[in-house]
């Protein structure tokens, strides 16, 4: 806003002071120097006042037909543009996400992780570098979208070369390949976006009091949901259930038989988990130490290889085995439960399948089926990548119709009509199919980006129409020519202002489409495309369509008399 103002400031004070300035100054020396381009910009402005005009105003209403036609069929073109919110960044690194069952060990992570490492070693030769990480306290590599690591979590990065390969490619072609190849886990292929982080194609939030309830409701959820056609992938965050052994202290026994709970504690302790003392140095590599007691039992504690010492009635100590009082109880528990506003939460992460085009239809009928099985009390929600990019569209859309509107009453103020303001905010919609053809030819997609080019086409496009169009209106007044010769005669004044500053904008954007970052090629190319287009279909068709609305108008007012 405030670099319009400014500018248009210059150009109504300093611009006229300049051009006074130099006119006078020519006026003294009697030499007038032409510009390199005003004998073609002469020659350009007659051949369309004295050919072109005439041919498209001498049927206008086959013109106005032809032109309508031309642009929706090349407006449908924009089904076939790729969609992209934010493009891939164009970098070398790949991130492989792995996740395996709850309870898996390290060890056998790790042996996963480098069987898929010599997997893509073997069959790409475009991979230049791999580096492999295994267990908790993950790195988080390149933003990947891993957020709970584990000695059941890894990951590994592939750097492919550049000149020969794309990372997004490199995921189009092994994504699915490793899916099938390594079934016992979940993989996620990951590069650098030009923007925020990728998230799931739709996250659902099941919420409610009873987690029973909850996981089975969950379990339901991603059953249906990895069975229709439209999805890659469904996960939920709450992992697999795993055997848990809880041990139940008789302190009953303990109090009558004067044995120490701190005691038996520290015990357990020391068998489970061990305790950690200090760091050794051994051969320059620096490792933890830690006491553990042997109770000659691999998994859990054996309680019964497990003593401790207690008083008795004849106050001789009793050596007790910690099986007399301590009761083992295995059960399934999950992983983790997630808890949002203080209620229990369970999130499922579906991804779409590449190319489906059902996937919003079919996930909505799973969805709305799961929600009237739902008991009272429990909730679910939608989110992530598709709902992000529904409700980004919605306000574009709103933006679009507010400037739109607000281009029309302006319009209308000036020209003291409802009509003309009319035709020319209808030319937004030749930058609109000027700027989705753009994109089709260049491959780029429809990005964030790209879609704000194509809004504020909107408010450049229509200067164009008013050049034209004005000169149209102060022909007829001043001059009393009629519509047809003011059409041409303005044709021919205002050709060289419209092509200049159309060509001028094009020269600012030019190098950010040859060598502009990959996020922001798609606004220049929208813009430029639309510019080209708009100026292109503005001259042809804007003089045939305002012949066409003063017959509209000659032939109200003959029918209103």
């Amino acid at each position: 806003m405030g670099t319009i103002i400014a500018s248009t400031i210059i150009a109504l004070t300093v611009i006229p002071a300049i051009q006074y300035t130099r006119q006078i100054k020519l006026q003294r020396t009697k030499k007038r120097r032409a510009g390199l381009l005003s004998g073609f910009f002469r020659w350009l402005a007659d051949a369309y006042s004295d050919k072109v005009i005439p041919k498209m105003i001498k049927r206008p209403w086959i013109t106005v037909l032809t032109g309508t036609i031309v642009c929706i069929l090349l407006l449908s073109l924009a089904v076939k543009v790729p969609f992209e919110f934010f493009p891939a960044a164009e970098r070398q690194e790949v991130t492989l996400s792995l996740t395996l069952e709850q309870g898996t060990p390290i060890e056998d992570t790790d042996e996963q992780l480098e069987a898929i490492e010599s997997y893509i070693l073997d069959k790409e030769e475009n991979v230049t570098e791999t580096a492999r990480y295994t267990g908790s306290g993950l790195p988080n590599i390149f933003n990947s979208g891993l957020t709970r690591s584990g000695e059941n979590t890894g990951q590994i990065v592939f750097r492919v070369d550049r000149d020969d390969y794309s990372a997004s490619q490199f995921i189009k072609d092994y994504e699915s390949d490793l899916r099938a190849e390594f079934p016992d886990g979940e993989i996620f292929l990951e590069t650098i976006v030009s923007g925020p982080p990728p998230s799931p194609s739709l996250e659902v939030k099941l919420q409610g009091p009873e987690l029973e309830e909850l996981l089975d409701t969950s379990t339901s959820l991603l059953d249906r949901l990895n069975e229709l056609d439209s999805v890659d992938l469904a996960t939920a965050n709450t992992g697999s259930s795993q055997p848990v052994e809880t041990y139940e202290i008789d302190r009953d026994f303990l109090a009558a038989n004067g044995i120490s709970l701190s005691q038996v504690k520290n015990t357990l302790q020391l068998a489970n988990n061990g305790i950690p003392v200090n760091e050794i140095d051994y051969n320059g590599e620096r490792l933890p130490l830690e006491i553990t007691l042997d109770e000659g039992t691999d998994n859990g504690i054996g309680l019964e290889q497990l003593s401790t010492v207690g008083g008795s009635n004849e106050g001789i100590p009793s050596i007790y085995s910690f099986d007399q009082f301590i009761t083992t109880n295995t059960e399934e528990q999950i992983a983790a439960i997630t808890h949002l506003d203080d209620k229990r939460t369970i999130t499922l992460s579906v991804y779409e399948k590449e190319g489906s085009t059902d996937f919003a239809e079919e996930t909505e009928n799973v969805l709305s089926e799961i929600k009237n099985e739902l008991p009272a009390n429990y909730q679910l929600a939608e989110d992530g990548e598709a709902s992000a990019e529904t409700a980004f569209f919605i306000e574009i859309a709103k933006l679009f119709v507010i400037v739109l509107f607000l281009i029309y009453v302006t319009l209308a103020i000036q020209f003291n009509s409802l009509l003309t303001p009319l035709l020319i905010t209808g030319t937004v919609f030749l930058a609109i199919t000027g700027a989705f053809t753009g994109l089709f030819v260049s491959g780029q997609p429809l990005s964030f980006l790209a879609v704000l080019g194509i809004v504020s086409l909107s408010g450049i496009v229509v200067r164009n129409s008013i050049l034209i169009i004005e000169f149209i209106e102060q022909n007829k007044l001043t001059d009393n020519q009629s519509t047809e010769a003011a059409i041409m005669a303005a044709g021919k004044a205002r050709l060289r202002p419209i092509i200049l500053t159309t060509l001028t904008s094009i020269a600012a954007l030019a190098p950010i489409i040859i060598t502009g970052d990959v996020l922001f090629k798609p606004l220049a190319v929208s813009i430029v495309a639309g510019l080209i287009f708009s100026t292109i279909l503005t001259l042809l068709l804007l003089p045939a369509f305002y012949l066409t609305m003063q017959k509209v108008k000659g032939f109200g007012k003959k029918s209103t008399s």
